[in-house]
C-alpha cells in the first residue's frame, strides 16, 4: 500500500503526480521545470505578446553573471521561479497580500523541496534578488509600456503614476524582445547546460 499523500495532486509534463502542498525531492524533474516555465506567461498575461517566466529565468541568469555572481549564483538565477512550473505565477500584489499566508507558505516548500532536489542554496543569493529586480524594472520599461505605446496615449496610465516595488533599480541596457514558449524552452534547456 502506499504512503499517503497531503492534498489533491497535479499530473506533471512527464506523468508524474506532483503534491503541492506535500512535495518531495524525488518529485523535482527538470523536464518539468522546463516545460512549465516555458508556457507559463509573466505578468497574467497582461502583455501585448507572449513572455514566458523561462525567458525572464534566462535573463535574470544573465544579469547575475554580468553582476559578476558565481557560477552556483547564476545556476540559482536561472532556476529562481522553478516553483512556478508546478504551482504557477501568482501576480506580485496577489502574491504579498496578507489572504495569500496559505500560498506563500506552500511555495516556501515547493522552493525548499526544489532547492535540496537540484543541489542549490538553502536561499536565494542576495545577487539573485537583485537581478530579480533590475528584470522587473526592465520589463516595466520594455514590455509593461508596449501597452501604452499602443494605445498612443497623451500620458502615462495610472499604473505608471505610482511606483512599483522594482523602481529602485536601473533596468538593464539590452532591450528585451519576447519569445515563443517553444523558442524559451530552448533558450533555458542551453542557458542550463552553460551553468
Amino acid at each position: 500500500m502506499s504512503e499517503q499523500r497531503k492534498g489533491h495532486w497535479i499530473q506533471t509534463y512527464t506523468g508524474r503526480k506532483f503534491y503541492p502542498a506535500d512535495p518531495r525531492p524525488e518529485d523535482i524533474v527538470m523536464a518539468d521545470i522546463v516545460q512549465g516555465l516555458s508556457n507559463c506567461c509573466r505578468f497574467a498575461g497582461q502583455l501585448d505578446d507572449f513572455y514566458s517566466v523561462a525567458q525572464h529565468s534566462v535573463l535574470v541568469s544573465n544579469v547575475v553573471q554580468n553582476l559578476g555572481g558565481t557560477v552556483a549564483e547564476i545556476r540559482y538565477g536561472l532556476l529562481h521561479d522553478a516553483s512556478e512550473a508546478y504551482i504557477g505565477d501568482v501576480t506580485w500584489p496577489l502574491k504579498h497580500c496578507e489572504e495569500m499566508a496559505g500560498y506563500r507558505e506552500i511555495e516556501a516548500k515547493v522552493e525548499a523541496v526544489i532547492a535540496q532536489a537540484l543541489r542549490l542554496a538553502p536561499t536565494m543569493p542576495e545577487i539573485v534578488k537583485h537581478a530579480d529586480l533590475v528584470l522587473c524594472a526592465t520589463e516595466k520599461r520594455d514590455l509593461m509600456l508596449m501597452t501604452f505605446n499602443r494605445l498612443n496615449a497623451d500620458h502615462l496610465p495610472p499604473a505608471f503614476s505610482e511606483p512599483w516595488h522594482c523602481d529602485t533599480v536601473q533596468p538593464t541596457l539590452d532591450r528585451i524582445r519576447p519569445v515563443s514558449a517553444k523558442e524559451a524552452r530552448k533558450m533555458f534547456l542551453d542557458r542550463l547546460q552553460e551553468c
